[in-house]
């Protein structure tokens, strides 16, 4: 018997393998079942010596070494039951096992399975340079992420696969493009059924982990750095945001060479090492069109979609009939927030305030409103700027104080 470890890498579609494989029905093939599909968190647990284990574990409640050792002991055991019991060929299949440093773990996993697998096969799919950079800054400010640091997520390939080589051999491990045009059924799902040799269909197509355009990754990214100093959203509020900011249309999220051509020169090195393994090109044609140079270009993006944006600041506003005014005065300040060179009290012109009187609107009441607004967002200099203006206006306003105490209690 053979055992197969799917290892990504990442943003390969890899979520999209996991969840056929968990369906799987098959005569000589099985999937190692632990806690969840993804069996990153589990086997690094397991086999790694960090006492707290994968760092997903606290996430769910796994916040000391004796809990993580609970989790350990329950799954380890579960381990082994399958695979000394496995009469098939067994599949394991986890991204975080190609993460650099992890040696370790692969050695300790290669040492666990060896007693009752003959041989392996380990698959990496791996991305283009410049494409994988793209859709993995993506994916990071999808979840929660709020700095711009594009080399962060550049692929350092040879970093993150050649312990694979080290521990399983050169001739275990399979490199494969992902290039939907090149791949069997033009599918990620498909090819690696092919690849292994399971001859079940692996049933419905999966599409996870969807990209965000140009439009909707720059009014989530705007968005994340205004209230980088709030809490966090719970994960079915930062759901919310990304479903509301998938309805913006908007050209695909590309870097521009002025951002990628030094990485790649940088790490040209790394990207040969990937091409001789392939024994293909890795070179992808620059962007064209609009594409991001600049941490600014996502404000500046941003700040020209006030009126697509307002599906994606849902809630900001307490009362919906001062909506559109609100509205207005936040992209002012949004855009004077911006500008460092600007001051707070250039921010309510008298341009703003005579558009707010046309409407037949108390400016301390839309003062209010707008303090509320940048609070929620995280301009607290602001938030406490707007409702100082506001008393001024009404010095006895009772809803106002309440709002002042809120925002000066933070």
């Amino acid at each position: 018997m053979k055992c197969i470890i799917h290892v990504g890498i990442h943003k390969t579609g890899s979520t999209s393998i996991q969840a056929a494989l968990s369906r799987l029905e098959s005569v000589d093939f099985q999937y190692l079942l632990m806690d969840r599909e993804n069996h990153s968190v589990p086997i690094r647990t397991l086999f790694g010596s960090d006492p707290m284990g994968h760092p997903a574990l606290k996430r769910k409640g796994y916040t000391s070494p004796p809990d993580v050792q609970k989790y350990r002991d329950k799954w380890l055991s579960e381990f082994y039951q399958q695979v000394k019991g496995a009469k098939r060929n067994l599949i394991i299949s986890g991204e975080d096992l190609s993460l650099e440093g992890g040696e370790e773990v692969l050695e300790k996993l290669r040492a666990a399975l060896s007693p009752y697998f003959q041989h392996f096969h380990v698959i990496a799919y791996v991305r283009r340079p410049v494409s994988y950079t793209e859709s993995a800054f993506q994916e990071v400010i999808k979840n929660g992420g709020t700095f711009f640091k594009p080399e962060l997520h550049f692929p350092k390939y040879r970093q993150r696969l050649e312990q694979l080589e080290a521990v399983f051999g050169r001739d275990s491990v399979e490199y494969v493009l992902f290039d939907r045009a090149e791949l069997y059924g033009k599918d990620v799902v498909i090819d690696f059924f092919q690849r292994v040799g399971i001859k079940e269909a692996p049933g419905g197509v999966i599409e996870d982990n969807q990209s965000l355009n140009m439009a909707a990754l720059s009014a989530v990214y705007n968005y994340r750095r205004m209230r980088r100093h709030l809490m966090p959203l719970s994960a079915a509020e930062n759901n919310e945001l990304v479903s509301v900011a998938r309805r913006l249309e908007g050209e695909k999220f590309r870097f521009s060479p002025a951002i990628m051509s030094p990485l790649l020169e940088k790490y040209s090195s790394e990207v040969e090492w990937m091409e001789s393994r392939l024994g293909q090109s890795l070179e992808e044609a620059p962007a064209s069109g609009f594409s991001c140079a600049k941490e600014s270009d996502l404000f500046i993006l941003a700040s020209k979609l006030v009126d697509e944006m307002k599906r994606v600041y849902l809630g900001v506003v307490d009362d919906a009939s001062l909506e559109p005014v609100a509205f207005d005065l936040l992209a002012s300040v949004i855009e004077a927030a911006g500008d460092r060179t600007r001051r707070e009290g250039q921010v309510l012109s008298d341009q703003l305030l005579a558009e707010c009187r046309e409407r037949g609107v108390a400016i301390h009441v839309v003062l209010r409103e707008l303090s509320l607004a940048l609070y929620k967002l995280g301009y607290l200099e602001l938030a406490e700027y707007a409702i100082n203006q506001a008393l001024t206006l009404n010095p006895k306003g009772e809803a106002l104080k309440r709002v002042k105490e809120l925002i000066y209690s933070r």
